[in-house]
């Protein structure tokens, strides 16, 4: 069960803008720019396979651990549990 809606997610973290693309996310190959942030500043989408659906989960996770994007926002997560986002389907 997530912790936060996608809206609930944004409005608290604010996902900042990747200067690159002009969207909200980054993708792989862009890694190195991502882990220049703070980890409590980086949550990675991915799909979770019991659901069918994408989801957001605090912190930096590889391809190789399933990684489809990755967000950096404004705002740090905190504590040492593991926070999930419903992520909308695009």
């Amino acid at each position: 069960m997530a912790d936060y809606t996608e809206d609930e997610w944004r409005s608290k973290f604010r996902p900042t803008q990747n200067p690159a693309n002009g969207y909200d996310c980054y993708t792989p190959g862009e890694e190195e720019f991502v882990l220049k942030f703070p980890n409590e500043k980086i949550w990675t989408e991915l799909w979770d396979w019991d659901e069918e659906t994408p989801l957001l989960a605090s912190g930096f996770f590889t391809e190789d651990q399933g990684a489809i994007s990755w967000y950096v926002c404004e705002v740090p997560w905190e504590g040492s549990e593991q926070l999930l986002a419903e992520k909308a389907e695009d």
